[in-house]
């Protein structure tokens, strides 16, 4: 089993570096690189398939998140409403300090186009708006985002308003942050949003069309660079959570206080993209290995990958990954809805990943009455059609 797999590793890893190396210079990593030194106060660096993080500083911190919120804001929206549904403008909307989109009470725009107002433009006008579309008021649209929030892994941030604007009790840590981007990112509009550089949007009452402009520089000057928002304010300083995909490998950083957020995010993602390399030794469906079924009507099973095996592992230590051996033989039934077992990476005999296995097909246990009618009847009826 194991040589079988030190094979696959060493293909896969092939194919990485040979795949990468027209669009990247190859660069030697060993395990003396240094982590990267950022000016945020805070900033963490996750692996967006794993959620593995890769490098982190004080990111448990609670910090003022500012208009980093609106990532909380648009994940509400994508959950509760339509694309085209249409949103009314309330007057309420309209009374918001900070960044505005100079929308007006009674204007209309469909949903999608004031996500893509609130994520380029970081319109604080726009959130309030969508707020009181899906909740009626601010504090019941807070309380959806925070039960959310919840849900997405996001244990230490409290919401209070849509928009970020400084309040005492809406605070969020970086981790949690790159927990929601990572969430956020799931959804195909929002994807497209945030790497959206420019983009035209529609008043429905009115025959008008608004330009918007992303306010994330690094999606013009970072290779790879798409997503996700900034955020600036006297209490948060500026802030900036960026994604960056390079060869299918996709990171997620954020940086919150910043002396200088565009360096620092270059700096985190660039580091993840050098040092770090993400492994498939098997994908959901593939064929893993055939075992005995002790009991079965059928003598074997093949296990077949339940979900995506996936490995963040530093490059220098890639070739280490070792694979959990498998058991030779399992017990019937075996059935396709329950896992056989469990299949485990391992790198210097730290787990780093596992997946269940499952049967190809099902194994149902043997008795008299399945034999008889495995072995007896079935031929017999067989049998008879064919001779009628």
């Amino acid at each position: 089993m194991r040589s079988r797999a030190y094979t696959r590793i060493f293909a896969l890893l092939f194919l990485v570096v040979v795949t990468a190396a027209p669009l990247r210079p190859a660069r030697a990593a060993s395990s003396s690189v240094a982590s990267p030194r950022i000016t945020a106060d805070a900033g963490i660096l996750m692996d967006f398939t794993t959620g593995v993080v890769l490098f982190e500083k004080k990111a448990h911190e609670l910090r003022h998140p500012a208009s980093l919120t609106k990532i909380m804001t648009a994940i509400v929206v994508l959950e509760t409403c339509g694309l085209q549904d249409v949103v009314t403008v309330t007057t309420e909307a309209t009374r918001v300090s900070g960044s505005r989109a100079g929308i007006r009470p009674g204007q209309k725009f469909t949903v999608e186009d004031m996500l893509y107002s609130l994520l380029l433009e970081s319109a604080n006008d726009v959130a309030l708006a969508l707020a009181v579309h899906v909740a009626g008021s601010v504090p019941w649209f807070a309380k959806i985002m925070n039960e959310k929030a919840w849900e997405a892994g996001a244990r230490n941030t409290h919401f209070s308003n849509p928009h970020g604007l400084t309040e005492p009790d809406h605070l969020a840590t970086a981790y949690d942050l790159a927990l929601l981007a990572r969430h956020a990112l799931r959804y195909p509009l929002f994807a497209e949003a945030v790497r959206t550089r420019v983009a035209e949007i529609d008043r429905l009452d009115k025959p008008v069309v608004l330009r918007l402009h992303n306010t994330n520089k690094l999606l013009q000057h970072f290779e790879g660079a798409d997503g996700v928002k900034t955020g600036t304010t006297s209490a948060s300083g500026r802030s900036l959570v960026a994604s960056a995909t390079r060869d299918d490998h996709k990171l997620v950083s954020v940086v919150l206080h910043s002396d200088s957020r565009w360096d620092d995010a270059a700096r985190l993602l660039d580091y993840g993209f050098d040092r770090f390399v993400l492994l498939f030794p098997y994908r959901r469906g593939d064929m893993v290995q055939t075992v005995r079924v002790k009991g079965g009507m059928e003598s074997r099973a093949t296990l077949v990958a339940g979900d995506d095996l996936a490995v963040v592992a530093p490059r220098e230590y890639a070739l280490r990954l070792e694979l959990s051996d498998l058991p030779r033989t399992i017990d019937a039934p075996c059935l396709t809805t329950r896992p056989a077992c469990r299949l485990a990476a391992f790198l210097d005999g730290r787990e780093l990943a596992s997946i269940p296995l499952y049967p190809k097909r099902d194994v149902r246990p043997r008795t008299l009455w399945r034999i008889f009618l495995a072995h007896v009847l079935l031929p017999l009826s067989r049998l008879l059609s064919g001779a009628g």
